[in-house]
Order: C-alpha cells, then structure tokens, then sequence
C-alpha cells in the first residue's frame, strides 16, 4: 500500500504545532510535492526545555514513523546561526536515520506574519487579526524587537494576539513570495524544507530496486 512519506516538526509551543505544518503545507504546495504529508507538531514546552532535551523529541518522531525532521525554534534575542549551529552539533553526535533540518526565525515565528503584509498583500493576515488595509509593519520586520506585540497593538478593540488562537491561521495567510523577498530566515525555512525533501527521495530511491 502506497504510504506518503511524513515530515514531524519539532517546535516550542502548543500554537507552533499547528502554524509550522500549515506553513510547510504552504511551501510544499508551491514545489507541487503533494506526496508529502506535514503532521502535527512535537510540543517541547518551551525554548528551554527544545534545546537541553532535543534529542528525546527527535527520537519520538522517529518512533512515530517520520520520513524527515524539521526543528523549528524562535531566536528570540540570539544570533540565528548560532542557535542552529549549536543544535545541529546534537543531531549530528546522534547520527539518526532520517534528515534533519533546523530554522530559527529571527525573533519569533510572528516576524514572518509582518514580513507577509504588504500593500494589496498579506490580506489573509489583516482579515484573521481585523487589521486595517492602511496599517503596515516595520520597513525591517526582522530587526523589529516585538512583533507579538506589534500585532497586538494593531488589533482593534483591545483584543489581543495570542499563539493558540491565531498562529496557524495567520500561517495559512503568509504569502510565501512576499516573504521570501523580505526575510532571510525565512528564505533559510524554504532551503530547509528542500533539504528534507532531497533526502527523502534519496531515501526512496535508496530502498527502490526498481529507481532509475
């Protein structure tokens, strides 16, 4: 029976669970690899508890049958090369079966959502937060100290962002090539999602006789 091959995120919170697959959903669709499923995410609980305990989350992954691995953790006031770096040091020392892959957005996940708005764009965005059509983010979303609360002080009525309830619908309202221009860690998200995908076929033409 065919099976299609199966990307876990590993992630901090409850709302990247849902946010990061919707997100790959995304840019695996515009590669046109619907042979590819994104399932729910490996909540660590927390930056803390993803960095000292990565090891334990990557091998539940594996015991629930993934094809590939994609960490996804916010750099928050860090440099984002060196949180990968440090984490990819503990996935090399493992030596796992499967690839991997590491993204730290620059700040947080939410730098993505304001590198998205644009005018005439993001308007996925504006309608999930009710922002208005005239209000734009920082010229540079990626050197923005707050973008969680940036968002929320731009929603109306005193309503006010949060993970659970808005991150995996803001996500399905990134626009992927607005994005892409405007940050570079997310332009590392897309290179990492095409590494995942280069060693999962090589993994399948690795087990297929019949591969040419």
């Amino acid at each position: 029976m065919y099976r299609s091959a199966k990307i876990i995120p590993v992630v901090e919170g409850k709302g990247d669970q849902l946010a990061v697959p919707e997100l790959v959903r995304k840019i695996l669709e515009q590669k046109q690899r619907y042979d590819i499923s994104v399932v729910k995410g490996k909540q660590t609980h927390g930056k803390p508890n993803l960095v000292r305990s990565l090891p334990k989350y990557l091998h539940y992954a594996i015991i629930d049958g993934c094809d590939a691995i994609l960490v996804v953790v916010d750099a928050d006031h860090q440099c984002p090369r060196q949180v990968a770096e440090e984490l990819a040091q503990q996935v090399v020392d493992l030596q796992l079966r499967v690839p991997v892959s590491i993204v730290c957005p620059k700040r947080c996940f939410e730098t993505w959502f304001l590198g998205s708005l644009a005018l005439g764009k993001g308007g996925g965005i504006r309608k999930v937060l009710s922002l208005r059509h005239d209000v734009f983010p920082p010229e540079d979303p990626e050197a923005f100290a707050s973008p969680k609360r940036w968002l929320t002080r731009h929603m109306p009525g005193g309503s006010a962002y949060k993970e659970t309830v808005h991150q995996a619908a803001l996500a399905r309202g990134i626009d992927v090539g607005l994005l892409y221009g405007n940050s570079r860690s997310f332009r590392r998200m897309c290179s990492a999602v095409d590494e995942l995908v280069k060693g999962i076929d090589e993994q399948s033409a690795a087990v297929n006789p019949f591969h040419h």
